[in-house]
């Protein structure tokens, strides 16, 4: 009983070395390969990095010509400035940062009355979570904003249960921190107010007050930036056109009533890619570094899972789970005009893993007691798993992609694994008789005729 006491007490700091070592671990892997070398020029993180070595010189941002996170940028730059701007460095002191999360949510899960055990299952199904470990090791906002995202989830929770008014603002700071990493969080970020005007007792107006103060001192100073150069308090002056026309098409914005008509048809293709197990692939895939990194593998939780195992959660008729519910569908729909990359998917996914971890239990407690309604909650579980089960992601990748990752594969040598994804790619229907021929001639070119022989016939025999 001590001893599990003790592991319980101690389980954060258990899930923050853990997430730690599985991304250095990840890092290693990779790095010897070459995965994570430095941004090209071009890509989203060369330009991010770029203003973040200049805020480390104390050259900030132009308004209206930067167009990425203010938050996410004056982070990277203070990483810069504390490593000298070494890339591997930032890399290793991101992760770190990020490692927190799952902690975050142990803590969070406890104070929302889900238990120790609940907190437990969550923070455990965030480190196998493989796209977000994947994306923290990235300069991209995402895992971060996860982090501040859960964070928010704690101090409200923690704001609900005292009088004191410090952690309506703690919270109302990371309201700001959220807005300022993605704008879409803007409407997310209003939905906890619900929680404190509609109390079982008495409206709680003081927090409320306080919770949208601190969020609004928060954007101040980038608001003010802002407007002192452009005469626009906007968070990213121009940014909301440029990423509407981005996602459906240049010009759209012109026609209000037909942009809004394209973004209604879309809602069922969007829904289906929000829920979907495959990890929608935009400038850092998952399934082409899984192939080079085995952890990766392992390290596999659908997001389609944790979907459907909030069901389950919300019968506890926890205020906290409608909370949660509430700024998870919050954030889905605050992304609902946006073509859904697996990395948008990332900062609501702690939110997710609470949900689960007490989804979870609930179903473990039904269980036990026999209850006839746990069929129920089941059903979107075994839905979840046929859905899972037919998803197929050599199907979705792009042609490019996949022969890519063979590419990758054969210039490391690593010729049997190239062997079997192509092998596999046959199998599934997407065959790459390019990446075939490729295979055999090196295999010959470095004196290995009976293993090109043998590759040659099962492509040729493979159903």
């Amino acid at each position: 009983m001590k001893s599990e006491r003790f592991l319980y007490r101690h389980f954060g700091k258990i899930l923050f070395i853990l997430n730690f070592f599985l991304g250095l671990l990840i890092w290693y892997q990779g790095s010897r390969l070459g995965l994570f070398s430095s941004p090209r020029p071009g890509m989203d993180q060369h330009t991010i990095l770029g203003a973040a070595v200049n805020i480390a010189d104390g050259i900030l941002p132009v308004p209206g010509k930067y167009l990425y996170s203010p938050a996410y940028t004056l982070f990277l730059g203070l990483l810069a400035a504390v490593t000298s701007k070494s890339f591997a460095a930032m890399r290793i002191l991101q992760l770190g940062v990020v490692s927190l999360t799952p902690w975050m949510i142990y803590r969070t899960s406890v104070f929302a009355g889900f238990g120790r055990k609940a907190g437990a299952v969550a923070g455990l199904l965030w480190l196998f979570c493989g796209s977000a470990m994947l994306i923290s090791l990235d300069f991209l906002r995402a895992a971060p904003l996860a982090l501040c995202f859960v964070t928010l989830v704690y101090f409200l929770l923690r704001s609900f249960r005292t009088r004191r008014l410090k952690y309506a603002a703690l919270a109302g700071i990371f309201a700001g921190l959220c807005m300022l990493g993605r704008e879409n969080f803007i409407p997310v970020i209003c939905l906890p107010v619900l929680f404190y005007l509609f109390p079982r007792k008495k409206m709680q107006v003081g927090k409320t007050a306080v919770y949208v103060l601190f969020a609004l001192l928060t954007l101040t100073p980038v608001s003010g930036y802002n407007f002192y150069h452009t005469s626009s308090v906007a968070i990213l002056p121009g940014n909301g056109k440029n990423v509407f026309e981005f996602m459906q098409g240049k010009g759209t914005l012109s026609k209000p009533e037909q942009a809004a008509l394209l973004v209604i048809k879309k809602i069922p293709q969007t829904c289906r890619s929000m829920v979907t197990p495959f990890e929608n692939t935009n400038s850092l895939s998952v399934y082409a570094h899984r192939e080079a990194i085995t952890l990766l593998r392992v390290l596999c939780v659908p997001i389609t899972l944790l979907f459907s195992l909030c069901f389950a959660a919300a019968w506890k008729r926890n205020r906290a789970v409608y909370l949660l519910l509430l700024l998870i569908s919050g954030y889905f729909c605050s992304l609902i005009f946006c073509e859904i990359y697996y990395r948008f998917r990332i900062p609501a996914l702690p939110l997710l893993c609470l949900a689960s971890g007490a989804g979870i239990v609930q179903l473990i407690t039904l269980l036990q007691k026999k209850e006839k309604k746990v069929i129920l909650f089941l059903l979107p579980v075994l839905f979840a798993g046929v859905v899972i089960a037919k998803t197929v992601p050599e199907k979705l990748l792009p042609r490019t992609e996949r022969e890519a990752t063979v590419r990758f594969l054969l210039d490391h040598n690593k010729f049997d694994q190239a062997g079997e994804l192509l092998l596999k790619y046959r199998r599934c229907g997407v065959a790459s008789p390019a990446g075939e021929r490729f295979l055999i001639a090196l295999l010959v070119k470095h004196g290995r005729q009976q293993e090109a022989i043998y590759w040659y016939n099962e492509f040729s025999n493979a159903k």
